[in-house]
């Protein structure tokens, strides 16, 4: 409820979730990263997505799988890609982006790219200017780490109803420190925990497709099939996955993330996925709808604090009348004796 007095009421530009001098958190807490070829084919489709409107590097686009590597070695790519996902994080005149560039320029483009990261908080271990220039696949870690700089920038503020995640032990600056991944797990939650589904992870909770088609139901109402089908036919229905898909492709949010990463738990690219869809399509209420709700989460708060209260002094009560009542009993004990 604070939050959407905050939000009413404050003036400027919000703060969104400062990433600067942090450790972005992957796997085991480092920014360690696996390497296959399936992989490769999302990653490209990061890239992609995140630079299908920029028309400065739109000869260079969209790039392949295949040339992944090769179409990153230059730094070029690299560098608009930060740039779009964390504006202003570094000096855009110093990028060469000449035709036939010779390996110094190469490494020095590729270079400007990382210190930007590393100035950003990015982990950038075991990695340089050259390691780039020769299309080893470590850049795939930074790159995992870039992206979500840009799915998560200025979030929070954008989408005020996401304060209905709160817990009521909460208050408005944890949504700031939140981690990503339990953010976007509540607002999965949020939704299919209403129809018996419970997400704990991106990997085996999410593969049989049933998680993604109620997400798909909520968030993309307009979908014929969908929209005639009710939870439980949903929930009931073999190829639920399948509907789930074919839903998002119609609406462009089928991004990042292909069916075969579905069925094999691939944990960062779902995250990926759940992550643009919140951004995209959250699906949550009005924001008048989310205020009343709020509204009536901090009366109902209210009246368990007053209920509570009058049982704590209940007992205070009871406790004074059992001294009164030992006190009296001493007396008469003595009285008799």
């Amino acid at each position: 409820l604070a939050y959407f007095r905050r939000m009413s009421t404050e003036k400027g530009t919000p703060k969104g979730r400062d990433r600067s001098g942090t450790d972005i958190r992957l796997e085991g807490g480092n920014a360690v990263h696996s390497f296959n070829s399936q992989e490769t084919k999302s990653f490209a489709a990061i890239v992609n997505t995140f630079l299908q409107d920029d028309t400065t590097v739109s000869q260079r686009l969209p790039i392949t799988h295949e040339a992944f590597f090769e179409s990153l070695s230059d730094g070029v790519l690299l560098c608009r890609l930060l740039t779009r996902c964390a504006p202003g994080s570094l000096d855009e005149a110093k990028v060469l982006a000449t035709d036939n560039m010779n390996p110094f320029q190469k490494r020095q483009n590729a270079q400007l790219f990382l210190d930007a990261c590393t100035s950003l908080g990015v982990t950038v271990v075991n990695i340089d200017g050259g390691d780039i220039v020769e299309g080893k696949w470590i850049v795939l870690g930074v790159i995992w780490q870039i992206a979500k700089l840009g799915l998560f920038a200025r979030i929070v503020d954008s989408i005020p109803q996401l304060c209905l995640l709160l817990q009521a032990t909460e208050d408005l600056q944890y949504m700031h420190e939140m981690p990503e991944e339990e953010l976007v797990l509540r607002w999965i939650n949020y939704h299919v925990s209403p129809h018996g589904l419970t997400v704990k992870n991106f990997t085996s909770d999410i593969k049989d497709g049933k998680v993604y088609a109620v997400l798909a139901k909520i968030c993309c109402a307009e979908d014929d099939r969908l929209g005639s089908m009710s939870f439980e036919d949903i929930l009931a229905s073999d190829n639920a996955l399948e509907l789930a898909i074919s839903a998002f492709t119609k609406q462009n949010l089928f991004k990042f993330v292909t069916e075969q990463d579905i069925v094999e738990g691939d944990m960062k690219l779902n995250f990926a996925f759940s992550a643009n869809l919140l951004k995209q399509r959250n699906g949550f209420p009005s924001l008048q709808e989310a205020w009343l709700t709020a509204q009536r989460r901090a009366d109902a708060a209210e009246r368990k604090a007053a209920e509570l209260e009058n049982k704590l002094m209940d007992l205070d009560q009871a406790a004074v009348n059992l001294v009164q009542a030992r006190q009296s009993n001493e007396e008469l004990e003595s009285k008799l004796s």
